[in-house]
């Protein structure tokens, strides 16, 4: 099958390609991930950090209460700079292990020059807080 056309984005890297039978295929998105965990009844934040030329778009979170059930209620908010697009609550008495998991199908997008961050609120003696931000980035 020969090409008739390929798309090519702002990086100049084929992002698409159209046959000459007019069908189209789109080149994954290459992805990236940021992971952290907490100390012992600390609050955590992880960023993805700003650029100029892309947007941020947030995929899915995933967040583990680990070292000792939950002896507080924890905020869980997925920020856009100071923004909040996406939020939950882990109650108090939340068995460590328990994994809360959010995918975004259409993605949540952040703004330009601004950073994407998850916080996870303290979370009592002894919990720490696993969390994880997985999405792609876009030239905007």
């Amino acid at each position: 099958m020969a090409f008739h056309a390929k798309l090519l984005d702002a990086e100049g890297s084929q992002c698409a390609q159209v046959t000459k039978d007019g069908a189209l295929t789109v080149a994954p998105l290459a992805g990236w991930s940021v992971s952290d965990s907490s100390t012992a009844n600390t609050a955590k934040t992880i960023t993805k950090t700003a650029s100029t030329t892309q947007q941020h778009i947030a995929m899915m979170v995933d967040v583990t209460v680990s070292g000792a059930a939950a002896g507080a209620d924890i905020a869980v908010q997925l920020k856009d700079d100071t923004t909040i697009k996406w939020q939950t609550s882990i109650a108090s008495g939340t068995a460590e292990g328990t994994r809360i998991v959010a995918e975004f199908p259409a993605g949540i997008v952040g703004t330009l020059n601004k950073n994407m961050t998850l916080t996870a609120g303290a979370g009592g003696a002894g919990c720490v807080m696993l969390l994880n931000l997985h999405g792609y980035s876009v030239t905007a």
